[in-house]
């Protein structure tokens, strides 16, 4: 499934940083709440991928 969705975007749709986003790159450890609002991010981008197929 391609969400059609880069990194900006979804650093962006995310509301979350650029330092967050570039630990995440580097393997590094970010909050649990960072987590969320990434899965909350692509879950909503997957509903709607869904609903259009």
């Amino acid at each position: 499934m391609d969400l059609d969705l880069n990194k900006t975007q979804l650093q962006e749709q995310s509301s979350i940083s650029a330092a967050t986003m570039a630990k995440l790159g580097k393997g590094e450890n970010v909050t649990n709440e960072m987590l969320a609002r990434i899965c909350e991010t692509l879950e909503r981008h997957c509903r709607h991928l869904l609903s259009c197929a």
